[in-house]
């Protein structure tokens, strides 16, 4: 999205570092990227799991109005449920979660609902969760053209006998139950 010209605030997750104190770290790649970093105390990793309403409020407080300073969004890409119970407060045009789970989890069902778009790699997630259709969004698994590249490398040097298949390793989400998704 930054090389086509949008303007990107890629925020990570967050680092749970710190003993008393929340920072923001702010760091500009080319003109229009920047990748923020927030450090919280060590503490609210403890909270998030097992208070989650005081998580929640120190979360909201701290947090959610420091990514609301940095600028006005058309468009806000959320891909872990487990850091903010809702998007409502989040000032954006449009609000959008990439959801990776079943919709069992309460929190994932509270920011479902206070999401714009919902997408997936996954069709049966998708019907599990209960939103509006037309915005519920499919997309393919995708890769990466290093991931590609570095596949496409090894690939020469592996010695692939007839009848005599490798074994590959996957690790990943894509079982689900009895079904392969």
């Amino acid at each position: 999205m930054a090389q086509s010209g949008c303007e990107v605030y890629f925020i990570n997750p967050l680092v749970f570092d710190s003993v008393l104190t929340f920072s923001m770290k702010q760091f500009t790649k080319d003109s229009n990227l920047h990748i923020i970093e927030y450090h919280v105390p060590r503490l609210l990793y403890y909270l998030r799991f097992h208070l989650r309403l005081l998580y929640d409020l120190i979360i909201n407080t701290y947090v959610i109005s420091a990514i609301n300073n940095l600028s006005a969004y058309d468009e806000l890409w959320c891909f872990d449920f487990l850091i903010f119970n809702s998007l409502k407060k989040i000032i954006a045009g449009k609000k959008i979660l990439f959801v990776s789970d079943k919709p069992a989890n309460d929190n994932l069902k509270k920011i479902i609902a206070s999401s714009d778009f919902i997408v997936a790699v996954s069709e049966y997630l998708l019907s599990l969760i209960d939103h509006d259709e037309n915005n519920k969004i499919f997309i393919n698994h995708g890769l990466s053209k290093y991931f590609a590249f570095l596949a496409e490398k090894r690939l020469k040097v592996i010695r692939y006998v007839p009848n005599n298949p490798i074994e590959v390793g996957y690790a990943g989400n894509l079982r689900i139950g009895k079904k392969l998704d």
